[in-house]
């Protein structure tokens, strides 16, 4: 999963990100990104006018493709551990990126809070969800082939409901924003998981 940027695309993306984080979504302007970015108005227009490109889909595509690295990076050595189990360590793979990448985990969360607004059809089109839930999916069926998850009768339901709870799980986690909070909604995540005893 590989995003191709311009410079100062990526300059602008950074910006929007911490603006964002700092003041809410609701507060951005393109003059706060051009400030932000040390970018001209001008410039900010320019790369991100394009109905087809906009800084919000752009901005989801950077995220995503370094939540992604992040994940394989941290899921990498843990395969080799006796025990591994994929499905618990991509769990634990996004609670850990969620904490180091406070930027970008809370837009992604607002990204899924989206998909409860009037917005939702349009956003729900886009390949995060499903792109999500394949990667859940492909960790379910490792651990179903290795004998370490029980088959379960509705996959796809499960998936869904999974993919909910750890997105949610890490909405509430950051809105509690209290010592604790992201390792206990972490630990009910997990505890759901139909791992055999």
């Amino acid at each position: 999963m590989q995003i191709s940027l311009h410079a100062t695309e990526e300059k602008i993306i950074q910006a929007y990100l911490r603006v964002c984080y700092r003041q809410g979504f609701e507060k951005i302007t393109l003059e706060k990104l051009a400030k932000e970015s040390k970018v001209s108005l001008a410039s900010v227009r320019y790369h991100f006018s394009d109905p087809s490109n906009t800084l919000e889909d752009a901005t989801l595509m950077y995220v995503l493709v370094r939540g992604y690295s992040y994940i394989q990076k941290f899921m990498e050595p843990e395969k080799k551990r006796p025990g591994y189990r994929a499905l618990y360590t991509y769990i634990n793979a996004n609670f850990a990126w969620a904490q180091a990448h406070l930027e970008e985990s809370r837009f992604i969360l607002y990204y899924f809070y989206l998909l409860g607004t009037p917005n939702r059809n349009r956003i729900a089109k886009l390949p995060y969800l499903q792109k999500a839930r394949e990667r859940i999916e492909e960790m379910f069926y490792i651990d179903v082939g290795r004998g370490l998850l029980k088959p379960i009768d509705n996959v796809k339901d499960f998936i869904v409901d999974l993919h909910n709870m750890l997105a949610g799980s890490m909405i509430i986690s950051f809105i509690e924003n209290t010592k604790g909070a992201h390792d206990k909604h972490r630990k009910r995540v997990l505890a759901t998981l139909p791992y055999g005893a």
